[in-house]
């Protein structure tokens, strides 16, 4: 398909692109940058300034190699103010949208953004802000996933998952999971095997949480072709 190419779409408003998969809608979790708030972890081999730069640059690239690549439509769900500076220059740019992410707890704002992101598609990829290591030929391999298995899981190297992809409704699928521990992708696996729903899961990636993550994002492309 043709691709925009959005040097032009940088000098006015966003302009509407002919998404490779068009099916898809990607539900990016991300985080307004804060100083303090976002990749805290890092604080004993970056500075707060220093890592505030690193995360806006990294869902920066995250999006323009999605809307230069005419991948598919990306929304990004912030844990809170979807108004910052940094999500409207973003929005100003590409054909984004930002919203808030709501629900009790983290199944519960993933539940939420997969109903609204099955309004407007058959599939949904729930993606973390911070997974670098997932490019668009994972990507691509979920949402082909999805043709055969209502559910597919990017497993991580921390027990947990850096994507989850459906094409169902199923807000059982994150309920009673313990959030932050190794038990996350078990719990969900096994979340799916009660309610009977088939499932794939990709090769395990990992994500930018702690420093020793910071060499291998110096190694790493996030946005590969597909």
């Amino acid at each position: 398909m043709a691709q925009v190419d959005l040097k032009s779409v940088r000098q006015g408003a966003p302009q509407q692109i002919a998404f490779k998969h068009a099916d898809t809608v990607i539900q990016l979790f991300t985080k307004a940058p804060v100083k303090g708030q976002v990749k805290t972890r890092l604080e004993p081999a970056l500075g707060q300034d220093e890592i505030v730069v690193l995360y806006r640059n990294l869902i920066e690239t995250r999006v323009k190699g999605l809307m230069d690549a005419g991948f598919c439509q990306l929304n990004l769900w912030a844990a809170s103010n979807p108004g910052h500076e940094f999500f409207t220059a973003l929005q100003s740019q590409y054909p984004i949208e930002v919203y808030n992410q709501e629900g009790a707890d983290l199944g519960g704002r993933m539940d939420h953004c997969v109903q609204s992101g099955l309004k407007t598609h058959r599939k949904v990829i729930v993606l973390g802000g911070d997974c670098v290591s997932v490019d668009l030929d994972y990507l691509a391999q979920a949402i082909q996933a999805l043709d055969e298995s209502p559910v597919v899981l990017g497993p991580a190297e921390d027990g947990g998952y850096v994507l989850v992809g459906t094409c169902v409704d199923k807000p059982e699928i994150f309920a009673d999971v313990d959030w932050g521990t190794e038990q996350v992708l078990a719990q969900t696996v096994a979340n799916l095997k009660q309610q009977q729903l088939a499932y794939r899961l990709l090769d395990t990636r990992w994500d930018l949480d702690r420093p020793e993550d910071l060499e291998r994002l110096k190694q790493s492309s996030i946005m590969a072709p597909a």
